[in-house]
């Protein structure tokens, strides 16, 4: 409806689920997940991994 392709679109998620609908939908992924679980090899359906939401930036979205 917006006519946008979904290759246009960042999702910045903290939750595999999220991840894995934005992969389904084919948008770029970032994940920010809690410190606690930001180990594990589930987040590598993301294209970035961030330790927090501040180090979202213009450069980095330049570069998704």
């Amino acid at each position: 409806m917006l006519g946008v392709s979904p290759q246009s679109f960042i999702a910045v998620k903290d939750s595999v689920t999220g991840l894995l609908a934005a992969k389904a939908a084919q948008m770029k992924r970032v994940a920010v997940p809690d410190a606690v679980y930001a180990n594990g090899p589930r987040w590598s359906t993301a294209n970035r991994k961030l330790n927090s939401l501040p180090e979202v930036n213009k450069q980095l979205i330049a570069i998704i």
